[in-house]
């Protein structure tokens, strides 16, 4: 199989679709199962309340900005060149 630019425009965008649906998961977990999740969470390590939301805030941002840095820019670039 040739490694070509249409080949990576897929893997970008099914790469970008699928951690998407990862971010949308994590954030309707955070919210909507934030007790379970906390309680999950404070069994291994730990946090107060706002601790556990400044890491889960702080997490999501890095996140979303790796992936749109790393996933969603090339895969723009790749549709505007081909």
């Amino acid at each position: 199989m040739d490694f070509t630019l249409e080949l990576l425009r897929s893997l970008l965008g099914w790469t970008l679709f699928l951690n998407l649906i990862l971010l949308l998961f994590w954030s309707s977990m955070i919210k909507f199962a934030g007790d379970f999740v906390y309680k999950t969470h404070t069994a291994f390590i730990p946090l107060s309340r706002d601790q556990f939301h400044m890491a889960h805030y702080v997490s999501l941002a890095i996140y979303k900005l790796m992936l749109s840095l790393f996933v969603l820019m090339p895969w723009l670039a790749l549709h505007i060149i081909t």
